[in-house]
């Protein structure tokens, strides 16, 4: 069942359009290149409220650059581009032409987990800091996939991070595991992932899990049998809902704050390397490649 993009809690009311700020323009970014995110993730990382959010957003959906769909009445809102909204995000931000989008059909039993892969990627923007700086974070069947050989193992992780550090880049795959696929499934997956370290498009991987202890069990039991153990972090989602963000031990120390980071999307001034990441605002800086986007 697909959820439907009419179905609103507020009808619009138009008014002049309002002066577009960085902070939306990064809001933009990161639901376009989600496709959709919750009214909640916007909250935790470009707001000090959850109130002071869903006025914003209410001033953007009466502009008629977002839409906010409702999923379930006991859960937060949906929220996704317009095209008007997309097409003021590409005149703003055109190096994001091909990586942004709108959410089309949302199906209602994937929500929890593609909200899950939106919470991976913006801890991993929030691991920012002098010397690590998250230079991508994918879908795992985009453009990185296939330019790491992926499709040919085959193996479609849930998501892919790339890092900088001291001159060298890591590649993290992303796995989320809310307890609905078989551990037959998982336990294939894990033998792909091997491969993938062996042939080395893949450094890492971080199995983000929302399970009981039998579930988590089961999961370091597998990991421990496809011999990737030593390579894979798991961590459970809450840990990625964190504010402040608190890296993980390959990150900033088990325990660590994560270096320089306060809110890691809200804040702009005398945060630079927060307001460059490229895969929320893609044109404040130059890929690691060196070529600009």
């Amino acid at each position: 069942m697909a959820a439907n993009p009419h179905r609103r809690r507020a009808v619009r009311h138009p008014g002049s359009m309002p002066v577009v700020t960085e902070r939306d323009l990064d809001m933009l970014t990161l639901v376009g290149l989600s496709r959709y995110v919750s009214t909640d993730q916007l909250a935790r990382d470009f707001f000090p409220s959850t109130d002071r959010a869903r006025r914003r957003v209410r001033k953007l959906f009466d502009a008629g650059l977002l839409t906010v769909m409702v999923v379930d009445s006991a859960k937060p809102n949906l929220v996704a581009l317009t095209r008007r909204g997309l097409s003021l995000l590409l005149a703003r931000e055109p190096g994001l032409d091909g990586r942004v989008g709108r959410a089309g059909a949302v199906r209602l039993p994937a929500v929890d987990h593609h909200l899950a892969v939106v919470d991976a990627r913006t801890f991993a923007a929030g691991l920012a800091s002098r010397e690590r700086v998250p230079l991508r974070f994918e879908s795992g069947v985009g453009a990185l996939a296939a330019e790491f050989g992926l499709p040919s193992l085959p193996l479609e992780p849930d998501g892919i991070a790339v890092f900088g550090e001291a001159g060298e880049t890591t590649a993290v795959g992303v796995e989320v595991d809310l307890g609905h696929e078989g551990l037959k499934v998982l336990v294939a997956k894990f033998e792909r992932y091997a491969q993938a370290f062996d042939r080395g498009p893949l450094d890492a991987l971080w199995l983000v899990v929302e399970a009981g202890p039998g579930r988590r069990t089961s999961l370091e039991a597998a990991v421990a049998a496809a011999g990737i153990a030593p390579r894979t972090t798991i961590v459970a989602l809450s840990h990625l809902r964190r504010r402040p963000v608190v890296g993980l031990p390959e990150a900033a120390g088990e325990g660590k704050k994560a270096e320089g980071i306060n809110s890691p999307l809200a804040t702009h001034a005398n945060q630079a390397e927060i307001k460059a990441l490229p895969h929320l605002r893609l044109s404040a800086v130059r890929r690691a490649d060196g070529r600009g986007r």
